[in-house]
């Protein structure tokens, strides 16, 4: 069964002046915090735009000063004034940390590998959750939208994720969920970065073991094939899965 896709306010703010603005505001409040250069490819404009863009921004009590978390482009992250008018209900402020800050880039660098930059190309991990008033974090981290109505259901696995013993479980609620909400595929990534260790074959049996629905069609890759790659390659695998490699 889909479920309905309830109006969420798309312009971030009702104090951004300019279509750029309400877009950063809306993917800000979609990824929590983002990164100079990444929120750069979003709107398709250079870094020194982004920057301006953020001054004016933060003069409109919209983000927060630029944050450093680690190594990489600093953040720009939404105050909670901000993303309490965007859903309606005020939210607690938040910041990211060093551990989030990896899966947090992984996951837009996956939405800009898939080509899903538009207003309506892609529904967040956040906005799932407060839609389906779901109590914790959603069971995977975002679906691809098109026109058509076909979506894919994105799930991105940090080393942490991978190393644990339910990770079947973890591929399995995700998969599920994302039936129910009608995408019709479930793209697994991970190696998130190039030192992370390998974890081809947990992730492999994982997907092998966990039992989907046999609608739909699982993908998986790393986050460097994504990005550097178009084409996949299929071959079956038990229960009725099919299993789509990036490579």
């Amino acid at each position: 069964m889909t479920r309905r896709r309830d109006p969420v306010q798309k312009t971030g703010h009702r104090s951004a002046r300019t279509d750029r603005e309400a877009r950063a505001m809306y993917a800000l409040v979609q990824h929590r915090a983002i990164q100079v250069d990444l929120l750069a490819q979003l709107l398709n404009t250079g870094a020194n735009h982004v920057y301006e863009l953020r001054a004016d921004l933060e003069s409109a009590g919209l983000v927060h000063t630029l944050m450093r978390v680690g190594p990489g482009p600093k953040w720009i992250v939404p105050t909670r004034t901000a993303v309490t008018q965007f859903f309606g209900t005020s939210r607690p402020d938040w910041r990211p940390s060093p551990l989030w800050s990896v899966r947090g880039r992984a996951i837009t660098r996956a939405r800009l590998a898939l080509g899903a930059t538009a207003f309506d190309a892609w529904e967040s991990e956040r906005e799932l959750a407060y839609r389906a008033q779901y109590p914790h974090r959603y069971p995977y981290d975002g679906r691809t939208t098109t026109t058509g109505g076909v979506s894919r259901a994105v799930l991105v696995l940090g080393a942490r994720d991978t190393a644990v013993a339910d990770l079947a479980d973890v591929i399995t609620r995700a998969g599920r969920t994302a039936a129910d909400d009608g995408c019709s595929g479930l793209l697994v990534v991970h190696r998130l970065t190039h030192h992370a260790p390998a974890d081809e074959t947990a992730v492999h049996t994982a997907v092998t073991r966990a039992p989907l629905p046999v609608s739909l069609t699982v993908t998986i890759a790393t986050l460097a094939d994504l990005i550097g790659n178009e084409h996949t390659s299929t071959r079956p695998i038990p229960a009725g899965q099919r299993l789509r490699l990036v490579g």
